[in-house]
Order: C-alpha cells, then structure tokens, then sequence
C-alpha cells in the first residue's frame, strides 16, 4: 500500500471583532513615542483591513481625562491623523470607563453573533497610573460575555516597578495577552502581532 501526501495550504479565518484601542497619551507618550504610536495604529487599521474582516473600531486616548474619539466605526473611516496628542498625567479609571461607555453604546446597535457583540481590547500605555479596581469589576460584571480578546502593550516600562505590577495585575484581571515593549520603535511591530492574531 502506498501513502501518498497531499500538500494543502492552511486557510487561516480571522474573526472580526469590535476593537477598542486604548491609546496612552499622557505627557511620557510626547514627541517621537506619539509619532509611533500613530504608526502603529495605522499598521493595526491596514493589516486588519488586508483580511477582509468586517471589524468595527472604536478608539479612546487617555491622560488626566479620557476622550472617545472614534466610536463603533467602519475600519475605513478611521484617520489617525484626526487622533490630537493631548499630554497630562495618566488615569486608568477615565480609561476604562470610557471602554464601559462604548461598548454600552454598541450592545444598543447590537444583532445577534454580530461583531458589536464580541469586543477586542487592545491597551497601550507606559504605566504610570492607579489600578482601576472599581472600573474593572465593573466592565467584567456587565461585559464579560462579550469581551473576548484583551491585550496590554506596556511600552518601556522597567520590569521591578510600581507601574509594571499595575499593568501586570491590570492585563491578569482581564485574563489578557501580555507583550513587553522596550523602546516605541517596536510598537508596530506589537501591533501587526495584535492585527494578525488569529484563533
């Protein structure tokens, strides 16, 4: 009996999600880390475009306050170069609430097994603010079903600090996918690995 292989090529099907991307913009992110920053975005929004999903996006820029600035949009009419940096301190609560926000806004507009229905988080920041306790307690209680994907990016940040162990216990709380980022160079390359994850 003779065997014979067949070489086949891996169909990889990429899930559309609703993406979040909670985009750090306090005063550490100015100059060259904002201009990076914005590059990455731009891959994340190009790379998951080139899969012909039907992903929906929604981003939040964070410091003292948070801004929504775009909310449940078409990948098409996302324009980084509408994101403003706004500088400030760091505030995880105004963050994550923002996040509660959307995706309440979202469930509204939601059918069933449609993409306003599965979330994707995507949380950048180099650190530098209180753990949002109440705010996360609260996103799990009332979106847990729905949140499906959740990544933290800490950009810089040294491995024995306060503000480590803050993104760290952040990201274990939303039982998410680590990834340590050395300099702002390596953000694109952080978030192609994001834009390409598949199941």
């Amino acid at each position: 009996m003779k065997y014979v292989k067949y070489n086949t090529t891996l169909n990889i099907v990429h899930e559309s999600f609703h993406y979040i991307l909670l985009l750090d913009g306090s005063g550490s992110m100015s100059g060259q880390r904002w201009k990076d920053l914005m590059n990455a975005v731009q891959e994340f929004l190009k790379r998951r475009s080139e899969l012909n999903t039907y992903d929906r996006i929604s981003i939040i820029v964070f410091s003292s306050t948070a801004n929504i600035i775009y909310s449940n949009e078409d990948i098409q009419n996302i324009n980084v170069n509408n994101i403003s940096y706004p500088g400030g301190d760091t505030s995880f609560h105004d963050a994550f609430e923002c996040v509660d926000r959307c995706i309440k806004y979202s469930k509204r507009q939601a059918v069933v097994n449609s993409v306003h229905n599965k979330f994707a988080i995507v949380f950048m920041s180099d650190g530098e603010g209180i753990y949002p306790d109440y705010q996360l307690k609260h996103l799990l209680k009332e979106h847990d079903s729905v949140i499906k994907r959740f990544w933290t990016l800490a950009l810089g940040i040294n491995q024995s600090s306060s503000s480590m162990n803050v993104l760290e216990k952040i990201n274990a709380k939303m039982n998410g996918s680590f990834i340590d980022i050395a300099t702002s160079v390596d953000l694109i390359k952080a978030y192609a690995e994001v834009a390409n994850f598949s199941q």
